[in-house]
C-alpha cells in the first residue's frame, strides 16, 4: 500500500508523462493501481487513503438486531 505522499507523487508523475507504465515501474505498483488513483483524483479531488471503506456500515448493538 503507498502512502499518501507517495500516491500525491505518483500522481504528478501521472500528470507530466500519462505514462501508466513508467509510473507504475517507477513506484513499484501495478498499472491498474495507476489508473485507480488517477480516477480517485478525478471523482474526489484526493487520492489519499481512506480511514474506513465506503461500503462499510457500522450499527450499535441495538440498531444491528433490530431487523431480526
Amino acid at each position: 500500500m503507498l502512502h499518501n505522499e507517495a500516491r500525491k507523487l505518483l500522481i504528478e508523475a501521472w500528470n507530466k508523462t500519462h505514462n501508466a507504465k513508467e509510473v507504475a515501474e517507477c513506484f513499484g505498483v501495478n498499472t491498474s493501481t495507476v489508473y485507480r488513483l488517477v480516477k480517485r483524483m478525478r471523482e474526489t479531488g484526493s487520492v489519499e487513503t481512506r480511514t474506513s471503506p465506503a461500503w462499510t456500515q457500522t450499527f450499535s448493538e441495538p440498531e444491528r438486531y433490530s431487523e431480526y
